[in-house]
């Protein structure tokens, strides 16, 4: 309602500026719905904690992917072996231009794969991995070149995924919070971490679906199989 009042209010003087503002001012007030309804929900409503199991008694092969372009930092690198799954293997997705990282890796548990060519950015790094090694492995977890992974990450993801009643979902998002303290912009995204936490454990939880971040998350294997990759 208050969209056509605005378009009345303004149709005497049609142009192509004011139409282009009348369509600004729409998405501008969907927008602030969305985003009021959607903060409203979520501080209302109670968290959806989905179930997990409480202690492994077998541990699914996972495979831990670090996928990197020119990016990369081996100390980052080095962590992620740190890991206290007991049947996890670490891939390092290399896309980078120069091809020495896999000299610099020499003597650390990890597998640097490279590919001829760079077709499809990362999501042709990460289906180069999928069609070679997939069928190896019943949960991939993807870690990007500036993901930091508490040593108990792996173990709680599989936990979630492993769980009986989460069999039906093929993709586990966590709660991702920057850690680059020093950077400005990384601070000023950290403000609205908690309530991005909140609605996620929230609405997300509830509607059962959520567009993934592409990082810091758990893939069922042969779901992402079944769908051809990424």
């Amino acid at each position: 309602a208050l969209n056509v009042l605005y378009w009345v209010y303004v149709r005497p003087s049609v142009s192509v500026i004011s139409f282009f503002y009348v369509w600004l001012f729409e998405f501008f007030t969907i927008g602030v719905a969305f985003e009021v309804a959607e903060v409203g929900g979520a501080l209302l409503l109670k968290e959806k904690i989905l179930p997990r199991v409480d202690n492994l008694v077998t541990y699914p092969q996972t495979a831990l992917l670090h996928v990197t372009c020119d990016d990369y930092d081996t100390v980052l690198i080095e962590a992620l072996y740190k890991q206290d799954y007991p049947l996890l293997d670490i891939f390092v997705l290399d896309d980078s231009h120069s091809d020495g990282l896999a000299n610099r890796l020499s003597g650390l548990p990890v597998t640097v794969l490279r590919r001829g060519n760079r077709a499809g950015y990362k999501a042709g790094n990460l289906n180069n991995w999928l069609y070679k090694y997939g069928d190896n492995y019943k949960y991939f977890i993807v870690a990007d070149a500036d993901s930091v992974l508490p040593k108990h990450f792996v173990r709680s993801m599989v936990e979630f995924a492993d769980h009986p009643k989460n069999r039906h979902i093929a993709i586990f998002e966590s709660l991702i919070t920057n850690w680059n303290t020093q950077s400005k912009f990384a601070n000023l995204q950290n403000i609205v971490k908690p309530l991005n936490h909140k609605i996620s454990l929230t609405l997300e939880n509830r509607l059962g679906q959520t567009l993934s971040v592409g990082h810091n998350n758990l893939y069922r294997t042969d779901c992402l199989l079944a769908a051809g990759g990424f």
